[in-house]
């Protein structure tokens, strides 16, 4: 059982992983956003002796919330995303929501992996909390798991150089904005440090979609429709304003047309 956690990007990586992990066996994943105590339950419902990997959001309210979870699906492999301002005022500060999240790599048995990434503080410093192996992904300190020549084109697409082991293979993803460098920075320190080959795993990145839930005609969910859309309407409206600010910086008078 693969658990992740973090204060963003739990359900972007969560898809991304689920489509990187194929490469090694038939796996599942959390569906929607369900990681709560009573969502997340119903992911290891659909395991069977077919699936080899199972991968589990983990969300918390409060302290205990994460070690609940973990003693309903004990993980062997522990992802820890990062540590934001997300529920800050239900946790009292950034320090306090960090306790909560290694709460995930506590848990894990001294034969596990936990998975850090290195340009949160708050997060490579839960290193010291676990026994199990501890791989790293980042981008701007060192790492385990490396993004290289990170470079986003005209539509907003990130696309890096995968390093590890030694190994290095492009990847073009084709999601939209820059912090999906990190969300699949952490899908493929997972999939590396589960045995897949580094350019294996590229490959995957480049081809991964994010879909919330996919129903069994192939048609897309109301829920992720719904969300596209208000997205399509968010950058319209960016989109209009900064037209109407591109406009505005022109000079108005005669001689400069």
């Amino acid at each position: 059982m693969i658990g992740l956690t973090g204060s963003s990007g739990k359900t972007s990586t969560n898809d991304l992983i689920a489509q990187v992990l194929p490469e090694l066996g038939p796996t599942i994943a959390t569906v929607k956003s369900f990681n709560g105590e009573i969502g997340m339950p119903l992911a290891v419902t659909h395991l069977d002796q077919g699936v080899r990997y199972i991968v589990l959001e983990m969300g918390a309210r409060g302290i205990g919330h994460i070690t609940h979870l973990t003693r309903i699906a004990p993980p062997s492999v522990g992802l820890v995303l990062n540590v934001g301002t997300a529920h800050v005022g239900e946790f009292g500060g950034r320090e306090q929501i960090a306790q909560v999240k290694g709460e995930l790599v506590e848990a894990l048995p001294a034969d596990g992996l936990a998975i850090l990434n290195a340009d949160d503080l708050l997060v490579a410093a839960m290193a010291s909390r676990t026994s199990a192996r501890v791989l790293t992904f980042g981008v701007d300190n060192d790492a385990d798991v490396r993004a290289l020549a990170v470079a986003v084109d005209a539509s907003g697409r990130a696309s890096f150089t995968l390093a590890a082991a030694g190994t290095k293979a492009k990847v073009a993803l084709s999601l939209h904005g820059v912090h999906h460098v990190s969300n699949a920075l952490a899908a493929a320190a997972v999939a590396i440090g589960l045995g897949a080959g580094v350019e294996k795993t590229a490959a995957a990145l480049s081809r991964a979609v994010l879909v919330a839930e996919q129903l069994g005609n192939g048609a897309l969910s109301r829920t992720w429709l719904t969300k596209a859309r208000r997205r399509h309407r968010r950058l319209a409206l960016v989109n209009q304003v900064s037209g109407l600010a591109a406009r505005r910086r022109r000079c108005p008078c005669p001689c400069c047309g």
